[in-house]
């Protein structure tokens, strides 16, 4: 049991040990309902909206265009990093294991910097990573936006603004459609003082870039004029 703690807290292990402690924190305080499955997807909309980084075209949470690829950010950013520590536990826990038995303990006890200790880290996460794009694939369609002639139909509806801004490049908002709820990305020119929490208007959804056009519904809006609107195709002004 000793020997198993003192390789679970070793590098390069104890670097997956952590994020995984934390992941199993936070999925206990989810299963108590003081958070969401999807609170990283947030933390990371108010991230952008603060930094102004440039959109992701509708991606979740916050990762890299190499996830992305995988689809990892194709489901919530909780359950993609819960995973991916977990993978990457066992590929680290062993992999150093497996290095002990070449008979290389003295490489294996090294200090962080140590050549085969990154190594096995490096490797440990390409195939965590791999190994979790798999395992999440039959959770997609559980998380999978509705199509294109499925979204057009909601315009006219109101929603609330979930991101800390919205303008032309950047902006993310709640739909109620009668189920759990659905997220969208939703685009408004500036100025306009929609912010997270405000209601607004879906005017018109734009199939191209795959985002819906608001309005803020304290002004004038005609629910008929962003269905026509989104039937010509014309921008709303």
């Amino acid at each position: 049991m000793l020997g198993f703690l003192s390789e679970a807290v070793a590098f390069p292990t104890v670097i997956f040990t952590v994020v995984l402690a934390l992941a199993c924190l936070y999925w206990v305080i989810a299963l108590s309902g003081f958070a969401s499955v999807d609170a990283l997807d947030g933390l990371a909309d108010a991230a952008e909206g603060v930094t102004g980084t440039a959109d992701l075209g509708g991606g979740r949470a916050a990762v890299a265009e190499g996830p992305r690829l995988l689809g990892l950010g194709e489901v919530p950013a909780t359950i993609s990093l819960t995973l991916l520590a977990f993978f990457g536990w066992l590929c680290s826990f062993f992999g150093m294991r497996l290095v002990s038995r070449l008979e290389l303990p003295e490489l294996a006890r090294r200090a962080p910097d140590s050549t085969t200790a990154t190594a096995v880290l490096v490797l440990a996460l390409a195939a965590g990573m791999a190994i979790t794009s798999l395992a999440i694939r039959p959770l997609r369609p559980l998380f999978r936006l509705v199509g294109a002639p499925e979204r057009a139909s909601f315009v006219g509806q109101s929603c609330t603004i979930t991101s800390g801004r919205v303008d032309e490049g950047f902006g993310y908002a709640d739909v109620d459609e009668g189920a759990a709820g659905l997220r969208v990305d939703v685009r408004c020119r500036l100025p306009n003082p929609l912010k997270s929490g405000s209601l607004a208007r879906l005017e018109r959804w734009d199939a191209e870039r795959e985002v819906y056009w608001v309005r803020p519904v304290d002004g004038p809006v005609n629910a008929e004029a962003g269905r026509a609107a989104a039937i010509s195709g014309s921008e709303p002004r």
